[in-house]
């Protein structure tokens, strides 16, 4: 797991350069093929070295993946819509965070764990068969290159954008790595309230996407403070799940919501302040 991680965060950047020359909906294809193809072998592999270069694969494909799907749904939206499009794929996002990790183990723990690999491998394979059917060419124009970065760099908006993105991200999932135990011990909630609670950080995800789609590029730097405030607010209200479950729940409900939000105002915001190299500034 932490060699998988540490190479989509490290490759992210030089393999999106790499390949930027290429058409989009080639990139995409040959992404969703690769990454199709890695869990195919690691639900076949015998040997652990085989599985490691099965997750290798499979992380390179991540890497990329996030850095060009943002600017590909902005720029294949009908006319005013691209802030809808980016709300789509940031409420799938949180959807996977809080559903794919308790879905997989389910499969695993009653099929195996090959089987959930396999699964994983079929769910690609699906997607990029609709993809072939339905999704339009779009020239790889504005990609960025290496000889982008020192022009990124100059930006101080990008800069702020980036270090926020960094602080906040890293903020957010510590305090979520911890949240499950700490409504065990500290609200006294069972497993499964626990579970319930993070569906209900995920499905609020559906409300922070729909206010975002309508009011993230309307509202300038609100779009911004008024998220992050409310994410600050929420976590020093977070001892109120001793007080019951539904105090739990609200809370749960207006992080999810915040959360979402914030990172769809991220990405609008890179995306508006980095038009000639979007793939760039999106994968940093």
């Amino acid at each position: 797991l932490k060699v998988r991680a540490g190479l989509v965060a490290v490759m992210a950047l030089p393999v999106t350069v790499l390949t930027a020359k290429r058409n989009r909906r080639t990139r995409v294809r040959a992404l969703l093929a690769r990454f199709s193809a890695g869990n195919a072998m690691a639900a076949a592999s015998g040997r652990f070295a085989v599985l490691l270069c099965a997750r290798i694969c499979s992380a390179l494909c991540h890497s990329v993946f996030w850095s060009i799907a943002t600017p590909l749904a902005t720029r294949v939206a009908p006319k005013g819509q691209r802030a809808k499009a980016l709300s789509i794929i940031v409420t799938c996002t949180s959807l996977a965070t809080v559903l794919g990790i308790p879905l997989g183990t389910l499969f695993g723990h009653n099929l195996g764990w090959r089987a959930a690999f396999g699964l994983v491998a079929a769910i690609a394979l699906g997607v990029l068969l609709v993809l072939r059917r339905f999704l339009p060419p779009e020239p790889s124009s504005n990609a960025g290159s290496f000889k982008s970065l020192p022009e990124l760099a100059r930006c101080p908006q990008l800069r702020k954008l980036f270090l926020l993105t960094l602080i906040t991200i890293t903020g957010h999932f510590t305090v979520f790595t911890y949240l499950s135990p700490y409504m065990m011990q500290t609200g006294g909630f069972s497993g499964r309230d626990v579970a319930f609670l993070l569906l209900v950080i995920g499905f609020a995800g559906i409300a922070g996407s729909w206010l975002g789609s309508r009011y993230a590029e309307r509202w300038d730097r609100a779009s911004l403070t008024i998220p992050l405030a409310a994410l600050a607010a929420l976590l020093a209200l977070l001892p109120l799940v001793r007080t019951g479950f539904m105090a739990a729940a609200a809370v749960c409900f207006l992080w999810g919501t915040a959360w979402t939000f914030v990172t769809l105002a991220y990405q609008l915001r890179v995306l508006a302040c980095s038009t000639n190299f979007a793939d760039v500034a999106v994968a940093i």
